[in-house]
């Protein structure tokens, strides 16, 4: 058990309540960066939010290390479930910070998924790269309620393909474009030029321009509108297009 554990009983609940990026209705849990990423890129590694910022306060960083002993109590799964069933939670992003690094967690995950019907889980991972991982997430992606993402960059190649997954590329400037097709992009770093696809794939609503203001849960793309995503990208990449307009300005 890691040094920050403390006592099963005292232990806080698993998942916290959204931030100005997520919205409110998104919940998410978090590890310590780097040493729960085993598909960890040097780019990944630099741009990682979870490295800079309130991340390197001293609350926080006992709070990752307390979530990180949770996860290994053997009722891991109940105490998120109790939450999830409590609290009414619609939607929980896994991971805002860290990745899964084992079989055994992605399998509680997969649990937890199984139990909560009602909830959308989502997820961006890089540890697809992992032989021994990818099975395991192969078989969390195929639950109903689950949206899970393969993140990639430029030095991880291309993630394979897997039902019922999408690719979320990180690119670090804007000529950084991928061999590949990717289902959404990412801009790492402040950007001034406004952005709408790159590559003839949708960029993140709330990365499109400097200016802030939609959430995760008003857009919802990553989360529960991955058959309007694909629509928009076959569109984009035939011709040029006005898109329409989802909740939140998207």
């Amino acid at each position: 058990m890691a040094k920050h554990a403390i006592s099963e009983f005292v232990f806080p609940v698993p998942l916290r309540p959204g931030n100005e990026k997520t919205g409110t209705e998104v919940y998410t849990t978090s590890l310590p960066p780097g040493k729960t990423c085993p598909g960890m890129t040097a780019d990944c590694w630099e741009k990682c939010y979870a490295r800079k910022g309130h991340y390197n306060g001293p609350t926080v960083i006992n709070r990752l290390a307390v979530n990180d002993a949770m996860r290994q109590l053997p009722d891991f799964v109940r105490r998120v479930t109790g939450q999830i069933v409590s609290q009414g939670i619609r939607f929980v992003r896994v991971h805002a910070a860290g990745d899964f690094d084992t079989q055994e967690y992605i399998q509680q995950w997969i649990d937890i998924a199984k139990r909560n019907k009602n909830t959308v889980f989502y997820a961006y991972t890089r540890s697809w790269s992992v032989p021994s991982l990818l099975p395991k997430l192969r078989k969390l992606a195929k639950m109903p309620n689950v949206s899970l993402w393969f993140s990639c960059d430029r030095s991880t190649g291309m993630p394979p393909k897997s039902t019922r997954v999408r690719r979320a590329y990180m690119s670090v400037t804007d000529s950084d474009k991928p061999r590949y097709k990717v289902d959404l992009f990412f801009r790492a770093g402040s950007r001034r030029q406004k952005q709408v696809k790159s590559a003839g794939t949708l960029v993140c609503p709330a990365e499109r321009t400097p200016t802030k203001g939609v959430t995760c849960s008003q857009c919802r793309i990553c989360i529960d509108r991955g058959d309007w995503l694909d629509q928009q990208n076959d569109r984009l990449r035939g011709k040029a297009i006005s898109l329409p307009v989802l909740q939140g300005g998207v």
